[in-house]
C-alpha cells in the first residue's frame, strides 16, 4: 500500500482537465491531507476558459466528496465577463441544424422539435439502434433528417462544410461517470473528458475554421445545473460541463454579434434513459422536466436571442441558490446526491 503523503498540500499543476484528472487519481491513491488544484495557461484564451473552468468545477464537486477526509482547495479561476444580451435575429428560411447526440434523450427531443419547425435536420450519434429509431420518427413526420454514426472522440469534423453549411449547431452528446471519483476507473473518466469536454472544442474550432457554419449562425452548448451547484459523485463530469460552459462564454465574447450566437443550456433532471443509468434513485423520475420540454424552450431563447437557459423554475431557483448562498447548494447536494450514491455503488 502506499504511504500517505505528508500533512502537507499536494499541488496539482495541469493545463488540461484531462491532466488534472489524471494526476489527482494518482494523488487520491496515496492519501493526502489536502490538494491544491491548479490550472497553468497555455496562453490560447479559448483553451484556457474551457480547463481552467473544467478543473475549478471538477474541484468544487471533489470537495463535497472528499469532506472530512481531504480538504480540496482551487486557485481562482478565471471567467470571461458575460457579453450583452442579443437582440432576436432573423434567420433564413431554408436553414440547417447539426445536433450531436441526436438519438436519444435531449438530442431527440431536440431533433423533433426543429425538425418540427421546418430546419433541416442532420444528427450524429453512437447508438445504432437508437438512431435507426429516432431516423424513422424523423422520416414520419416529413423531414428528410439524417443520422450519421460516428463516435465523437474521434470525429474530425460535423457533417457540414463552406458548401453546404450549417445554420446551427447543437452540442448536446455526453456521458457521465458516477461514484467517488478516487475509486472510480481513471480510464472511464477521461473518456467523459473527451467526450463532454475536448469534442465540442475540437469541433467546433474545425467548424469555425472550414467556414461550416452559416454567417451569423448559432452554437448551443449543453451544460448542466451542476455548473451551480457542483456535483458531488459525479465530479469529473461536472467539471466538463463548468468548462463547456466557460468555453461558450469565451467564444461568444471574441464574435460580432452578427457573425456568431452562443447559447449555454443548463438542464437540471430530466426524463431521459442518460439520467437513468446514472441515477442511483429513479422513484421521482416523474419530477424530471421531459426532453420535449427543454428542446422547446431551447428553440425559443435561440429565436428570442438569449445567451443562456436554464430550464424550468424549480431549476432556475437551485441555481440562485447556488450563487448566492454556494455552501448551502453544497450541502443539498451531498445530502440528496451524495449519499445515495455512494450508497448505490457500495
Amino acid at each position: 500500500m502506499n504511504a500517505p503523503i505528508p500533512d502537507i498540500t499536494a499541488v496539482v499543476e495541469a493545463t488540461s482537465f484531462a491532466d488534472a484528472v489524471t494526476q489527482t487519481h494518482s494523488l487520491l491513491a496515496r492519501s493526502p491531507r489536502r490538494i491544491r488544484l491548479v490550472h497553468v495557461p497555455s496562453g490560447d484564451r479559448l483553451m484556457d476558459a474551457a480547463h481552467g473552468a473544467a478543473i475549478h468545477g471538477f474541484g468544487r464537486s471533489l470537495r463535497i466528496e472528499l469532506r472530512g477526509t481531504v480538504d480540496v482547495s482551487m486557485a481562482p479561476a478565471r471567467f470571461v465577463a458575460p457579453s450583452a444580451p442579443a437582440a432576436p435575429r432573423k434567420t433564413p428560411e431554408a436553414r440547417r441544424c447539426v445536433i450531436t447526440g441526436a438519438a436519444s434523450g435531449i438530442g431527440r427531443a431536440m431533433a423533433l422539435e426543429f425538425a418540427r419547425g421546418g430546419w433541416i435536420v442532420n444528427g450524429v450519434d453512437i447508438d445504432a439502434d437508437a438512431t435507426a429509431r429516432t431516423l424513422t420518427e424523423l422520416h414520419e413526420i416529413g423531414s428528410p433528417a439524417s443520422l450519421r454514426l460516428a463516435d465523437l472522440r474521434t470525429l474530425e469534423s460535423l457533417p457540414c462544410t463552406a458548401e453546404r453549411p450549417a445554420d446551427l449547431v447543437i452540442h448536446n452528446a455526453g456521458i457521465s461517470q458516477v461514484g467517488p471519483f478516487a475509486s472510480a476507473p481513471l480510464d472511464e473518466a477521461l473518456k467523459v473528458v473527451a467526450l463532454n469536454l475536448e469534442a465540442p472544442i475540437r469541433l467546433t474550432n474545425a467548424l469555425l475554421t472550414s467556414g461550416g457554419l452559416a454567417p451569423g449562425g448559432s452554437v448551443v452548448f449543453v451544460s448542466s445545473l451542476s455548473h451551480f451547484v457542483g456535483y458531488p459523485g459525479a465530479s469529473v463530469y461536472a467539471g466538463t460541463k463548468d468548462g463547456l460552459a466557460a468555453y461558450a462564454e469565451a467564444l461568444r465574447s471574441t464574435r460580432p454579434r452578427d457573425e456568431l450566437s452562443v447559447l449555454t443550456v443548463f438542464p437540471g433532471p430530466v426524463r431521459t434513459d442518460h439520467a437513468r443509468r446514472y441515477s442511483p434513485d429513479n422513484s421521482a423520475e416523474h419530477r424530471r422536466m421531459a426532453p420535449a420540454a427543454v428542446a422547446r424552450l431551447t428553440r425559443e431563447a435561440l429565436a428570442a436571442g438569449r445567451d443562456q437557459l436554464i430550464p424550468g423554475a424549480s431549476n432556475q431557483l437551485m441555481a440562485w441558490i447556488g450563487r448566492r448562498f454556494p455552501g448551502v447548494a453544497e450541502g443539498l447536494m451531498e445530502r440528496a446526491v451524495y449519499r445515495r450514491l455512494s450508497a448505490a455503488t457500495q
